[in-house]
């Protein structure tokens, strides 16, 4: 079976060096998180599309904070930021405006799950 390498995950959607620098260079400990979070995207994101779909920025920014800082954590940078931006702006963003930075997350969400999936299959 085939090691993917460091060197062959996208690094514009998971910087790989920062995660594991996170987790003190435990890869164990860091691939166990990876999953974890794998566990657990799907739910977030469910309770995210449920705070959108009632388009309350209080409960959006709740939602938001958990995913922001378990991708933060993992080296999940875009996925990171991509929450931020809508954290930032909810609050005077208009229904079509925060639809479309929720429609961000989840393209961003799908990215780092691809990426986060083949490195635990991988090794």
């Amino acid at each position: 079976m085939h090691k993917l390498k460091e060197s062959e995950i996208s690094f514009d959607v998971l910087n790989f060096e920062s995660g594991l620098f996170n987790f003190e260079g435990d890869k164990n400990l860091f691939f166990q998180i990876i999953q974890l979070f794998l566990d657990d995207l799907q739910t977030q994101i469910i309770k995210i599309e449920g705070a959108v779909e009632v388009c309350d920025p209080v409960l959006i920014k709740r939602s938001l904070h958990s995913l922001k800082g378990s991708s933060g954590a993992i080296g999940a940078n875009r996925l990171s930021n991509t929450i931020k931006e809508l954290e930032r702006n909810v609050d005077m963003a208009s229904r079509s405006e925060i639809h479309q930075m929720y429609m961000n997350l989840i393209r961003e969400s799908k990215m780092i799950q691809s990426e986060l999936t083949k490195l635990i299959k991988n090794n």
